[in-house]
């Protein structure tokens, strides 16, 4: 009988390394064609997170033929919403050699909740007027801050280095012209202010207003909104379907406006539209914010040094006094009480 060699054991039909995946969010509300960031979280065999093991894994992504448009492949793709509004569904698959988990579980699925776009301002019935005379090209106030000349015919724009405003012709009421700049003022917060439905995130910005002379103006009405755009903070990619553009109001109120999430080759920003000026702004995810820590405990007072020598008190000194007669009485006691000495022999009695 010819030998013939055993064949070889085969390998487990999967090494996938992947169990499931779940959508980074589970429902985001866009307007016409905003483009926004889709993505899911994956887990490994143990069902512990771990987003690297997508590295170079290929993905099925489907919009369900909307209209809609997914650039990439990957674990997070840039989704464009359709030009009509409504709801859609995402789904992405990962590949079966990727992930051995059950269908479900190798499925996530994405709900976009389409709005229609805010119209643009209405087409002024006379076309605009600028003022009579020159307009400067810049105005600075009294700190030497420059402000970006807005008029009612050019309108303008400010640019920040990571933000912006712009008004379109018509903005300006005819006839004026007003300065306008945007400044960073730091790290924006609410913490405390439970009763607020948004919490704010990154920083802080303000719009300043001047006069043609330069002068501060505490409040100016424009006859169409002009355009704000700030960064979009890293703590709120995550919930980027929430995220709002909030006004800080003078009182400590908050006013949501009307935001959109953009992205560029640089950068990614939110932006919203207003309607007066000048205003504080910061970008706000839904949610109350946190309540304030509580107060800190006073120290606890330390403990004399043992090794010292306490004063004593009057109240001491008058017991220490009390014993010692005590002791003395009780002395003279026990002498009273002893038997009396024999008397000397040859004595009588008698």
């Amino acid at each position: 009988m010819m030998w013939v060699p055993a064949t070889p054991t085969p390998a487990p039909a999967s090494m996938a390394r992947i169990l499931r995946i779940e959508p980074g969010i589970r429902g985001v509300t866009v307007r016409t064609e905003d483009v926004v960031r889709l993505g899911v979280d994956v887990y490994g065999v143990q069902d512990i997170l771990d987003n690297s093991l997508a590295d170079g894994k290929t993905f099925d992504w489907d919009d369900g033929g909307s209209g809609s448009s997914i650039e990439g492949t990957g674990r997070v793709v840039v989704y464009t919403a359709p030009s009509s509004q409504g709801t859609y569904k995402v789904t992405v698959v990962a590949a079966p050699v990727d992930c051995r988990g059950t269908e479900e579980q190798c499925m996530a699925e994405f709900e976009v909740r389409v709005r229609r776009s805010v119209p643009p301002p209405p087409t002024p019935a006379t076309a605009p007027v600028n003022p009579e005379g020159e307009i400067p090209t810049v105005l600075t106030d009294s700190d030497g801050e420059q402000y970006e000349v807005f008029t009612p015919v050019e309108g303008g724009s400010f640019q920040g280095e990571s933000f912006s405003i712009t008004a379109g012709a018509g903005a300006v009421p005819d006839g004026e012209v007003v300065g306008l700049r945007m400044s960073e003022t730091g790290p924006a917060s609410n913490v405390g202010m439970t009763a607020h439905r948004y919490m704010l995130v990154g920083n802080s910005y303000a719009v300043s207003t001047v006069d043609p002379t330069g002068a501060a103006v505490t409040s100016y009405r424009l006859n169409a909104p002009l355009e704000v755009c700030v960064p979009l903070p890293e703590m709120a990619r995550s919930n980027i379907s929430d995220v709002a553009l909030v006004v800080t109001n003078a009182d400590g109120s908050l006013t949501v406006l009307s935001a959109s999430v953009r992205l560029s080759a640089s950068s990614t920003s939110v932006c919203g539209t207003l309607s007066s000026v000048p205003a504080t702004l910061a970008v706000g995810t839904a949610g109350a914010p946190s309540a304030l820590p509580n107060a800190a405990l006073l120290p606890t007072p330390e403990a004399p040094d043992t090794g010292g020598t306490a004063p004593r008190s009057s109240s001491a000194l008058l017991w220490l006094m009390l014993i010692a007669i005590g002791a003395l009485a009780l002395g003279v006691l026990m002498l009273d009480g002893r038997p009396s000495p024999d008397p000397p022999k040859g004595s009588s009695g008698k």
